[in-house]
């Protein structure tokens, strides 16, 4: 729910699940035969107060995990969980927002930052996550950059857009979200969604760095009332 008392005081609350499944060859995993490729459990909000014009002083929270076990191809090897890792984080800064028929956006700048990571299942490798190994959780300080868009291009093409960036000033774990949504008409709409990644404080992967993009094609039904 929001809140909004149309002179200083603003309240935004989010919640989001997002769940992406896809078939699996078996000559890249002998084990599964699908795949989850996008799992997001997010729950954030943010509390403002206007300064003036379009800048807001603003408080943020933010709580993200995944909700599904995430496995190596060809093994039973768990590399992430529900709970492991999530995500904690509390910002102090400025929101700048515009708004108008056909763009909704919001870029906060947080100089205060604090990020709270945890890794609760223990056949989870908690050095993949940037933790010590036998440790738990993880405590940072330093800086936040967050911009979400809502734009519709056109009536029936509309972009959503969500950048993340964060920094305690020796490592950056940075995020891109962006999906195209397309009405082809009142029942069938496609959607095409690519996210990009980067996490420098992160247990690297033999072969891969540090940088990450998932990308998907969609088809789905749809009805409005």
């Amino acid at each position: 729910a929001n809140y909004n008392d149309k002179e200083k005081l603003q309240i935004e609350n989010i919640f989001e699940i997002k769940i992406g499944v896809n078939t699996v060859p078996s000559k890249l995993d002998t084990m599964r035969i699908y795949r989850i490729n996008t799992d997001v459990f997010r729950l954030s909000s943010k509390i403002g107060w206007q300064a003036f014009s379009k800048w807001y002083y603003t408080v943020s929270g933010e709580f993200n995990t995944q909700i599904f076990h995430n496995y190596t191809a060809n093994t039973n090897d768990l590399i992430s969980s529900f709970i492991s890792p999530a995500n904690l984080t509390f910002s102090v800064g400025m929101d700048y927002k515009l708004k108008n028929k056909t763009v909704n956006l919001s870029v906060v700048v947080s100089p205060f930052s604090y990020n709270w990571r945890y890794v609760g299942n223990d056949k989870v490798n908690e050095k993949r996550f940037g933790l010590e190994e036998g440790r738990h959780s993880l405590n940072d300080f330093g800086s936040k950059l967050q911009t979400t868009l809502a734009w519709t291009i056109v009536p029936t093409v509309t972009l959503n857009s969500r950048l993340y960036y964060f920094t305690n000033y020796k490592k950056i774990e940075a995020e891109w979200e962006n999906t195209l949504n397309f009405m082809l008409n009142r029942y069938l709409s496609t959607k095409i969604f690519l996210h990009f990644r980067y996490d420098d404080g992160i247990q690297r992967m033999k072969d891969y760095n540090y940088f990450q993009l998932n990308e998907l094609l969609s088809f789905g039904l749809n009805y409005k009332w």
